[in-house]
């Protein structure tokens, strides 16, 4: 926990059309939002973010308790804190987010772009696509039931099903 008398922000995320997803403090407020981005599947729909900066962390947990109860930011668990709440979190439905994910793996090892037993890790798939590490990983997740992807310390292997794809890729490159 920080120190009491460091400076904390509070800070509000907003979607598109200015309506509150979240509300949070940190005395860090770039390294809590890499936080988000990996681990928060709304991450991508923060398009504005309010700060309010407080002198002490104890002032600003104050301040955001009073703001969890009067304004209920949907995607604000509140488990941590003890305060029990009449309106729990919305989980958010990022199915349309995992199928683009999937479209978008398929359509690399149709092409040919991963050979059989290369790694793709989450990580860099979030990066490129702009969606969270955990969507990317329950979409890849759910192409190892399907025979695409096998898992592989910590991360995802190409499995042999895409071998003669990798290998049209390359005699087309060799011809050229």
């Amino acid at each position: 926990m920080p120190e009491p008398d460091e400076p904390t922000a509070l800070y509000r995320l907003y979607d598109a059309e200015y309506d509150l997803l979240y509300i949070g403090i940190s005395r860090d407020p770039s390294k809590r939002f890499k936080a988000h981005a990996h681990d928060k599947s709304w991450w991508h729909c923060v398009e504005y973010v309010d700060f309010t900066w407080f002198n002490s962390y104890p002032e600003a947990r104050g301040a955001e308790n009073r703001a969890h109860a009067s304004e209920r930011p949907p995607y604000n668990g509140l488990r941590w804190t003890g305060i029990k709440s009449p309106h729990p979190a919305l989980e958010y439905d990022d199915s349309a987010e995992r199928a683009i994910v999937r479209r978008l793996l398929l359509d690399a090892l149709e092409a040919g772009l991963h050979a059989p037993g290369s790694h793709i890790w989450p990580f860099h798939i979030s990066e490129a696509c702009g969606y969270s590490s955990t969507t990317v990983y329950r979409a890849m997740d759910s192409m190892i039931h399907e025979g695409h992807l096998r898992l592989r310390c910590k991360t995802f292997a190409v499995t042999e099903k895409w071998a003669d794809a990798f290998e049209r890729r390359n005699a087309v490159a060799n011809a050229a």
